[in-house]
């Protein structure tokens, strides 16, 4: 008795597709809107800066967060966090450049992610200094809910949440001086989010919140942590076409895998998915006429689960599909 498996499709997943998005912000610091490379980023356009220790940057001061203008080309502004930090009675640990955007999801609507994209490159330092620079993600109460890392002295890209874990590690490293697109999908109802820079994702998707924080976005942050704040590296990172925006999900395939026969000697498929996702599977004996197999099967807690076909003891080859129903 031969079995074989064909793939289902209409999975939500976080792959983006082509479907309607609504602009929740967008910036490419240039001229035309407002910008001027004369000044700091920080108390244009709405942009403000944040030190730890406390201090909100609202107006513009003697430091480096503003436009590079050796980093641009005509009718290309960029900005930039890093290089000097602002003067400051203390040490200065980190530096944020922020963009409110208060976004609220709405928790009943599952087919929709938060997508952050922006261009970036981190130039080295010349005075043997190396830091950090990071994007982070904070809620409305002000509490940050998960970074992204660019460690400059390793090149190493982490990650970290907020359980107080620290950082982990994922398998990629960067180079200095290369500009890179960077997204970030945030899928609030579903509690998950990854990264990836062009293409390549780098880790499965994790939490926004271990601990039960309010699932919003407040503002995503350039960070400039100083690895000693009594001195600096004159490293900074440049970013630009900064731009939030929500966009539906599109589908991927279900995952189905054959695990043998059951003590009954019925054939078991190994269905993968979201975690409390439904599906229905149908089966087939040629390929062309389809009918059900079973309905309303519920992926485990662990995105996993098991089914036993008990009509299968009755046909020599049989192929199985399966189509999510219900989340």
């Amino acid at each position: 008795m031969g079995y074989a498996l064909c793939f289902g499709i209409f999975l939500l997943t976080q792959t983006i597709g082509g479907e309607a998005r609504d602009l929740i912000y967008e910036t490419g610091f240039e001229e035309t809107e407002g910008y001027s490379m004369e000044k700091d980023l920080i108390g244009q356009s709405g942009w403000i800066g944040y030190v730890s220790g406390g201090d909100f940057l609202e107006t513009n001061h003697d430091a480096s967060t503003g436009l590079l203008e050796l980093m641009n080309e005509p009718g290309n502004q960029r900005a930039y966090i890093g290089f000097a930090p602002p003067a400051h009675s203390l040490p200065i640990e980190f530096l944020s450049v922020i963009m409110p955007v208060d976004y609220v999801p709405a928790m009943d609507v599952v087919d929709q992610v938060l997508r952050f994209d922006v261009e970036m490159g981190i130039v080295d330092s010349l005075n043997n200094q190396r830091d950090n620079f990071r994007w982070s993600a904070y809620n409305s109460e002000g509490f940050r809910l998960f970074s992204l890392d660019f460690d400059n002295e390793t090149k190493f890209i982490a990650y970290s949440l907020d359980d107080e874990q620290g950082l982990r590690d994922t398998d990629y490293v960067f180079e200095n001086d290369i500009i890179y697109d960077l997204t970030i999908l945030m899928d609030f109802p579903r509690n998950r989010w990854e990264a990836s820079i062009g293409t390549t994702a780098l880790f499965e998707a994790q939490p926004i919140t271990t601990i039960g924080s309010e699932l919003n976005l407040s503002d995503m942050d350039a960070v400039w942590s100083i690895y000693d704040p009594d001195s600096p590296g004159d490293n900074f990172l440049v970013f630009d076409n900064y731009k939030l925006e929500l966009v539906k999900s599109s589908p991927v395939p279900l995952v189905l895998q054959p695990i043998g026969l059951s003590i009954e000697g019925f054939f078991t498929l190994r269905i993968a998915g979201p975690a409390g996702s439904i599906c229905d599977l149908e089966y087939s004996e040629d390929l062309v006429h389809w009918k059900p197999a079973v309905s309303g099967v519920q992926i485990g807690v662990d995105g996993v689960t098991q089914w036993s076909d008990p009509t299968s003891k009755a046909t020599a080859i049989r192929y199985y599909r399966a189509t999510t129903v219900g989340l």
